[in-house]
């Protein structure tokens, strides 16, 4: 009983400090998954906010309007003109097409009435007549501003395609302005606006 008397306590101790090292072990794996989960709340936090940097959308009534912000890349070799092709689109959800509103400028008054989207071989994808919605004076060139009605399965189809698409204006007269975008730059430009496109439908 002596020998007994005098091994408990030893035992005990060994059984508390075994406890401590099991809650010490325990709190440790909690501080890890702790910061692990806080990375990836980061991550999928600053995707999310690089998406929302190129679009924004107000519930309707009747759907969500999304409003993807002006988007470059589209340039031209066109001397006359200035800079590049700059484009916005607009898109109430469950309606059959999308706005798409662009801005080019040009050293003269340069209306066009037609907007052609051609693959990277020069094959037409889609011709449509556009409607003018201003074009004024700004320094040493003319802006001109243009819009129109793509249907929203056919727009989502472009931004599919693994190699640039070509956007041409046309004017009444036959002149032409084409403007083309680097593939490193389309590749990049083209996964984003799959993005958008799956947060439009997933939002249906």
């Amino acid at each position: 009983m002596l020998c007994n008397s005098k091994a408990q306590p030893l035992q005990y101790f060994e059984n508390f400090a075994v406890w401590i090292c099991f809650f010490n072990m325990l709190h440790l794996f909690n501080m890890k998954f702790t910061i692990l989960s806080t990375l990836l709340i980061c991550t999928v936090t600053i995707s999310a906010q690089k998406i929302n940097k190129d679009y924004t959308f107000l519930p309707q009534e009747n759907g969500n309007l999304y409003f993807i912000m002006p988007q470059k890349g589209f340039r031209t070799q066109d001397r006359q003109a200035k800079k590049g092709l700059v484009y916005d689109i607009t898109y109430l959800s469950l309606q059959d097409s999308a706005t798409v509103n662009y801005t080019y400028n040009y050293q003269t008054v340069c209306l066009t009435d037609s907007l052609y989207v051609l693959d990277n071989a020069g094959r037409l994808l889609y011709a449509v007549k556009n409607e003018m919605l201003y074009t004024q004076p700004k320094k040493n060139y003319w802006v001109h501003r243009g819009t129109v009605n793509v249907p929203y399965p056919l727009l989502q189809t472009f931004y599919q395609s693994a190699s640039p698409i070509q956007l041409v204006l046309v004017s009444p007269n036959g002149q032409r302005i084409v403007y083309m975008i680097k593939p490193s730059k389309w590749v990049k430009h083209s996964k984003m606006m799959q993005r958008i496109f799956n947060v439009i439908d997933l939002n249906h």
